[in-house]
């Protein structure tokens, strides 16, 4: 392996184990009562641009590893990918607030109406150079 495919793969490990910590918070904070939305907006934006940095590993990682291994690494990246989504999707769940169809007012006791913030989420990778 290159030194510099295993300096990649040694960014990206970091900035996983840094999300993992992150996701556990995160995880609790959603639990929790009452429930602290400041930090889990924080969280979201940490997490949506930590996931962003990851991918532009992965995709190096992937250009530059041996071809046998490419298929296991996508699959690993995509499961881990999925794993920071599913937290963040429950964060903005959490966090924005319900908007009753009636005289446009908030409420916390219509589950069937919930906006999106708008989450950059899937959007570019940060440089990383």
């Amino acid at each position: 392996m290159s030194e510099k495919l295993a300096r990649t793969r040694a960014k990206r490990a970091g900035n996983r184990s840094i999300i993992t910590k992150l996701l556990q918070e995160a995880e609790c904070l959603i639990e929790a009562e009452p429930i602290d939305e400041p930090r889990l907006k924080v969280l979201a934006a940490t997490l949506d641009e930590r996931l962003n940095l990851v991918k532009s590993f992965d995709e190096k990682v992937i250009e530059t590893c041996e071809v046998d291994e490419v298929e296991s690494e996508i699959v690993e990246a995509d499961e881990f990918n999925s794993r920071v989504l599913e937290i963040v999707r429950k964060i903005i769940k959490t966090t924005t607030p319900i908007v009753s169809t009636m005289a446009g007012t908030t409420s916390d006791k219509n589950p069937g109406s919930v906006q999106s913030t708008g989450s950059s989420i899937g959007g570019q990778p940060a440089n990383v150079d």
